[in-house]
Order: C-alpha cells, then sequence, then structure tokens
C-alpha cells in the first residue's frame, strides 16, 4: 500500500525557519488522491509555482476553520504551512540505521535540550565502518538528538533498539520516547551493548531520542550508536539495514481550508503552493542598500530619498521616530530634496545643503522618539550614514542626549580627513581624527561607527580602532547638516543607528558595495540567496558552478522578478525546495554532461502518452543580447537561416562583460538552431516498478535524466535519454502515476578533453560557456 506522510505546522507563518510539525496523515482522504504538479513544461519556460491538492476527512471536525473543539484551533487558516512525503523501505521504521557513508538523515539535535556535538564517525562501528558519535553536555541529561519516526499503528506494540559504545567511565545511556517513556540505561564500558525500548504506540508518528542516564554528565562523557531499528512487535529481530526513507515531495502553504459533505461524510478540500506563492505577494524593493539597512533591523533609518517637492524626511524603521525638519541657523542657505544622484548603485536621490555660509544656512533636526532612547539605555549602539561633499571643515551628522551630556558628531577636518568629536560624562569636548585620506573630493563616501567594538569603517576598508571614544547615552536628537561655524554644503544619504550586538560590523561595512555597486561581480547563488533574504526566504541550496552577476543595485522589482533576471542570466532553475523551507537554484553547469538518474524500458512508460516529436517550437537561430550598460550584440546560425528561414529571440541578462554576454548567446544558438527529435512527455505508473526504480524515480527532480531504452523500431534511436523540467503526480491507494515534461537531455553535452563520449569530433565538440 502506498505509504504517504502529510504533516502541518498549525500556528505558524510560511516563513517560519523553525517550525512544530503536527502529523495529520491518519486523515488523508488517500481513495480522493492526491495531485502535485511542480516545475516548467520544458526547458525555456520559468518554473511555476507547485501545486498540491488532496481531501481529509473531517469527521470530528478538526479541520474545520473556526471550529473551537478542533483540536487545532484557531489555527486552521490560511497559510498554514503544509508537506507531503512517501515512505518506501521494509519493517525498519528508522532512517539512517546504520550511517554508512557519513548519511545522518533524519537525526537531529533537540532543539532545546542539543547536545554538545553530534556525527557520524570512523572511529569504531558495530558493523560496517561508521558510527554515530554523540558528545554530550555537562548540564541536564547532556542532551538529546532525536529523530521523529512516521508510519506507526496506533494501539500497536513496537521495539526500539540499536547498539551502543560507552567509554570507560562515562555516563550510561538509554533510549526515550517523546510520550516520556524511558528505555533500560546501558551496561557496560568499552564494548558493544544493546540498548531498547518497547511501547504502545498512541500516536501516527512519535519522536525517538537517544540520551543519557545521568543528570548531569561530565565534561568530556560521549558515545557511539549504531544499527538502529524501530520494528512492529515486542522483540527485537534481525537488522533491516536499509531502513526507511522519506521522500519529500511538496513543501508549501495552505490556501484554504474547503469542508464539504458527500452524504453523511464530511471531508476537507485542500490546496496549497508553494514558496513561490510567498515570493509572488512580495512588494518591489527599494534599492540593495536599501534593503540591506532594513535587513540588519534598525531602530531609526532615514533613506532621504524624498522628492524634490519634499520639505522634510521620514523614518522607516517602523519604531515611530520623528521627521527630520528643517531648521534655519543664522540667515540664508537651502535644503533641496531629489536634486542630488544618491549613492551610485542605489538609483534613488539624496538631501543636499547649500548654506550661504559655515554660519548661516538650514539643517535638518529630529527627535528621534522613546523608541531609539530606549534603545540607547540598554544596548550598544552602531551609527551609519552616507555623505558627498567639496568642501572641508565642516559637519554632516550630529546627535545628543536630552541634556547635551551625551554628543557624537561626525565631521571633516581642515584636509578633509573624517573626525569624530564627541562628549560624556563632565561635557568635555574631545575630537579624533580617524585616518588620513581627504573625502571632501566630490565623490560619495560612507562610515560606520560600532560602539562595541569601537571601530570607524569607511568606504568598506579594513576597520579602524578608536578605543578612546566613550559610549554614547541616552540618545534622543539627530541633527543633519552640522552646527553653526560648520554647516554642511553637499549632500546626504542613508542616516541610520542600529541597537544590539546581533548585526556583524563587517556586514555593516559591507553596505559601502551595495550603494558604491550594487555587489556587481557577487556569484549568481549569492545574489539569488541575498534577493531571498529580503522577501523572508533564509536558505537557498545552490547546485553546481555559479558564474558573477552584474549589479542590481537600483531594486526596482519584487525579489522574485530580481531572481528571475539573475535565473536567466546564470542560464539555470529556480524552484522552490520540495525538501523544506528553501529555494533550490540550479545553475547551467549542473546539465552538463549529467549522468543518467533513472533508467526504464519503454515497455514502462504509459505509451499512450508517449511520443517523440520533432518541430520548431524551440527553434532559435538569430539570438540578440543585451547586456545593460553594455553591448548589443547578435549571434546568427548562417546555416540553420538558409535551411529553415529565421528564428529570432531577444535576450536580456546581467552578466559582467559584453564577452560573457555573447557567449551565452553563442551557447543557446548552438543548441536551438537545428530541431531534433526528443521525448516531451515520460509518463509512468512509478508505485508497480521494483522498489529501487520507484525509489529512483521519487529522487529524481529538476534536471535529472531519465534514460529509456527499448525503444519501438520505429523510432530515430532504441535509447534516448531526457532532462526533467517538470512534472504532475497523482498518489493514490496502490498508485503512484508520476508524468515526467522532459527535454532532449543531449542538449546539455559539452566538450570535455579525452572524453570518449564527448570529444567526438564533429558531434559532441559544442563548448559550454
Amino acid at each position: 500500500m502506498t505509504r504517504p506522510v502529510l504533516r502541518a505546522a498549525f500556528g505558524y507563518a510560511p516563513t517560519a525557519t523553525s517550525v512544530t510539525w503536527t502529523d495529520i496523515t491518519p486523515w488523508l482522504h488517500l481513495k480522493s488522491g492526491i495531485r502535485i504538479s511542480r516545475g516548467a513544461s520544458d526547458e525555456l519556460s520559468q518554473t511555476q509555482p507547485s501545486l498540491m491538492n488532496l481531501v481529509l476527512d473531517n469527521e470530528d471536525g478538526r479541520f474545520s476553520s473556526g471550529l473551537a473543539s478542533s483540536p487545532y484551533y484557531p489555527y486552521v487558516r490560511p497559510n498554514c504551512p503544509v508537506q507531503l512525503g512517501v515512505l518506501t523501505g521494509g519493517k525498519n521504521l528508522i532512517q539512517s540505521p546504520t550511517f554508512e557513508n557519513n548519511v545522518t538523515t533524519g537525526w537531529t539535535a533537540s532543539t532545546s535540550t542539543p547536545p554538545l556535538a553530534f556525527a557520524a564517525d570512523g572511529t569504531r562501528a558495530h558493523a560496517g565502518t561508521r558510527s554515530l558519535l554523540i558528545d554530550w553536555q555537562n548540564t541536564g541529561t547532556g542532551g538529546i538528538v532525536e529523530q521523529i519516526v512516521y508510519d506507526l499503528r496506533i494501539g500497536q506494540t513496537y521495539t526500539l533498539s540499536g547498539w551502543v559504545w560507552v567509554p570507560a567511565g562515562d555516563a550510561a545511556v538509554r533510549w526515550k520516547l517523546d510520550t516520556g517513556a524511558l528505555g533500560t540505561a546501558s551496561s557496560g564500558t568499552a564494548s558493544w551493548v544493546q540498548i531498547t525500548l518497547t511501547f504502545t504506540a498512541t500516536s501516527t508518528s512519535h519522536t525517538v531520542q537517544i540520551t543519557t542516564a545521568a543528570s548531569p554528565p561530565t565534561a568530556g562523557d560521549r558515545v557511539w550508536l549504531d544499527d538502529v531499528q524501530l520494528e512492529s512487535g515486542a522483540s527485537v529481530t534481525s537488522l533491516d539495514t536499509a531502513g526507511t526513507r522519506i521522500h519529500w515531495r511538496f513543501y508549501g502553504m495552505v490556501n484554504g481550508w474547503k469542508p464539504s459533505w458527500a452524504g453523511l461524510e464530511p471531508t476537507v478540500a485542500v490546496s496549497a503552493t508553494d514558496l513561490f506563492k510567498h515570493l509572488n505577494k512580495q512588494p518591489q524593493l527599494g534599492s540593495l542598500l536599501s534593503e540591506e539597512i532594513k535587513q540588519a533591523r534598525p531602530v531609526i533609518y532615514y533613506p532621504l530619498t524624498e522628492p524634490s517637492t519634499s520639505s522634510s524626511a521620514g523614518d522607516v524603521a517602523g519604531t515611530g521616530g520623528g521627521s527630520l525638519v528643517q531648521a534655519q541657523v543664522g540667515t540664508g542657505g537651502s535644503v533641496s530634496f531629489g536634486q542630488d544622484d544618491g549613492p551610485p548603485a542605489t538609483g534613488t536621490s539624496s538631501v543636499t545643503f547649500a548654506p550661504a555660509s559655515a554660519s548661516n544656512g538650514i539643517r535638518l533636526d529630529a527627535d528621534m522618539g522613546p523608541a531609539v532612547t530606549a534603545a540607547t539605555i540598554t544596548d550598544f549602539i552602531k551609527f551609519e550614514v552616507w555623505f558627498k561633499t567639496t568642501v572641508a571643515n565642516r559637519q554632516f551628522y550630529y546627535c545628543r542626549d536630552e541634556t547635551f551630556q551625551y554628543q557624537l558628531a561626525f565631521t571633516l577636518n581642515s584636509s578633509g580627513y573624517l573626525t569624530v568629536e564627541h562628549t560624556d560624562v563632565g561635557g568635555t569636548r574631545t575630537v579624533s581624527v580617524i585616518g588620513s585620506t581627504n573625502l571632501a573630493d566630490g565623490e560619495w563616501h560612507h562610515v560606520v561607527y560600532t560602539e562595541y567594538l569601537k571601530d570607524v569603517y569607511v568606504d568598506g576598508g579594513a576597520p579602524i580602532d578608536v578605543l578612546f571614544l566613550p559610549f554614547m547615552y541616552a540618545l534622543k536628537y539627530l541633527t543633519l547638516g552640522g552646527n553653526t561655524g560648520a554647516l554642511w554644503e553637499g549632500s546626504i544619504s542613508h542616516a541610520v543607528i542600529y541597537s544590539g550586538t546581533a548585526v556583524d560590523s563587517a556586514l555593516l561595512a559591507a553596505h559601502y558595495d551595495a550603494g558604491a555597486n550594487g555587489y556587481s561581480g557577487e556569484d549568481a547563488d549569492e545574489r539569488v540567496l541575498r534577493l531571498a533574504g529580503y522577501a523572508g526566504i533564509a536558505a537557498v541550496d545552490a547546485q553546481g558552478d555559479f558564474s558573477p552577476v552584474d549589479s542590481q543595485g537600483p531594486g526596482g522589482s519584487s525579489a522574485l522578478e530580481l531572481m528571475r533576471v539573475v535565473e536567466t542570466t546564470e542560464g539555470g532553475k529556480l524552484i522552490s525546495h520540495r525538501d523544506g523551507h528553501s529555494l533550490l537554484f540550479q545553475s547551467r553547469t549542473v546539465r552538463y554532461n549529467a549522468p543518467v538518474a533513472v533508467s526504464l524500458a519503454f515497455a514502462d512508460l504509459e505509451t499512450d502518452e508517449a511520443s517523440l516529436p520533432t518541430d520548431d517550437q524551440k527553434q532559435v537561430n538569430q539570438l540578440t543580447a543585451r547586456r545593460p550598460g553594455g553591448a548589443t550584440q547578435r549571434v546568427v546560425s548562417a546555416e540553420s537561416v538558409d535551411a529553415f528561414g529565421p528564428y529570432p529571440k531577444d535576450l536580456t541578462i546581467i552578466r559582467m562583460t559584453d564577452l560573457e554576454a555573447v557567449d551565452a548567446a553563442h551557447w543557446i544558438v548552438s543548441r536551438y538552431a537545428v530541431p531534433e527529435p526528443e521525448l516531451r512527455d515520460v509518463p509512468v505508473q512509478a508505485y508497480s516498478l521494483p522498489t529501487a526504480t520507484y525509489q529512483a524515480l521519487l529522487d529524481a527532480d529538476i534536471s535529472s535524466v531519465l534514460e529509456i531504452t527499448a525503444l519501438p523500431d520505429e523510432a530515430p534511436a532504441p535509447t534516448t535519454t531526457a532532462t526533467v523540467e517538470g512534472y504532475v503526480e497523482y498518489l493514490g491507494l496502490n498508485s503512484h502515476m508520476i508524468n515526467f515534461h522532459t527535454s532532449r537531455a543531449q542538449i546539455g553535452a559539452v566538450w570535455g578533453l579525452d572524453d570518449p563520449a564527448y570529444s567526438v569530433l564533429g558531434t559532441t565538440t559544442r563548448l559550454a560557456y
């Protein structure tokens, strides 16, 4: 029988990175079937959000939104995280029971009571060459290593067993169940002994744990664990070393819970979408500099990017800080918004100060509000600001407390050197020169000062120690544009204050790259991780080797739209991960001469739906490559144009150089100038195949290569290969139909020196870029 696992994280947001799962498999209405779609229809289409549809039994109303008697009330609501998997394996319900090949899948440290460390280890093994080494803490019972076990039957007896090797003098260990049930402590040391725990399942899933029998163990205590088994029955039987595998098929969020009644049978239809749903809802991003600053959670943040019609500037940190308003010093002068460009890569404006003299002009003042004052009483502070001027001996940034006892000012001295002025208890003014570079050079400069480390960073350079600066306290007021005798003449942008030590100072210093060049030159996977972070997605599983990409500094689109530009530039694939809360980003190199993942005979397919078309729907023989800020270039396959006529295409990519852009164009034309037969669908009843093949098909994902053998005599060749671009699957009681959408795998074949398959003159000599 098909063995699905369905779990939900009631009460958590879709972007939560750590959740508590509830196993709801028992209520899965498998006879109604489960449908999942994933990926794209072909390699030239963007991957689409994965969708899942299923039905749950709702006899007790547990999946009725708003029903107070539901055990999940009030969290049966949209956007609840949900995940579906399929179990394969035999009697042993443990994942990774032997730890061979350093595999520890399924085993995790308890989030509340973790051990000091745990990892697969080759020092000793009960059988084979590896075991799991756990180093205990010397608090509590030393910590817990655990695994969630699924596919249990409520009321049935199970036995958990495992072999342990405890060093002489170290704490004995034992099994523990999430119900609190305890196994017998290990006896003997410096040899392998078996520990067991027999229990009756009270749920379809339980968490099995290993910990010590001491409280606390001694520092340095440890144990090796090997050959773990959880099986039905009241006694231990021979070890099933394969264990159980969970093949996760979908991770996403519930769109809605739809109750219905077929006669007297209450059910709830559930639809869910992967993380692309969350990404598709995100607003347009500001500049990368602005997004980086907001990621660091400032307590006050004035971007100073207001339009030319503005007369004041607002805080966007969200803590209720007051606006920066104009204050006249002496007579004359002006302050203007939106008239001067901000830092080079931001694509935004700044505020410009034009005083009549050093003592006559207009500055900007703000009462930063109680949140900033409170933060500067309890936490260390970090300051950040951008400035530009050609006039030295002026002040650009100043803040103080209510009584003028604590004051901090950033100025340029008569030589244009950065200078920090401060007062603290006693009110004595101290002037400290930072560095010896003239910053009054008409260029944008970036300064970060961190109280805790007492470091100043200028333009992203190495930290400059300023150990003589005291801590500021209860700061309340901020002034931009200087004070009498030192009124600023020039521009200021992105004035920020942070509190606490959680944000790394070096990361704030790296904001210089965001403003100066938009992180131009970082690899594509790093850019996607950065953009995903702006949208609340904390992890990206990057596969392959990635090339650098140019700036996207001005932002101006949603995080997903910008990631799509990087995806196109890389020639890769961006997908929501089905294993958990993350994105999967594959570089184009993943497909270079990719090995076969699964081999199937043509007779194994649902042959009524299989075909090998040859048509022109993907043909390209004229490609115009456009690079923002660079050249527009054209690549043509004259032979293809002569034979088939023109098939033009335009491509915009953010490659670093014109050469890289034209290489990308050549790569596309070389693969699509001449149409070839390809298998575009591989429909297969996976459940009816041998276990190893079924597991391989479940592991297959976007970019996996399928080999189809024993094709009919009318086919161009007896064997063909196809790359998975997406699939639609239907999971039922004793059925698992998967229809893979595929493309011709040969388009990923690239030249390899002295390779018998990929260096054949005239046929497999295509160079990759």
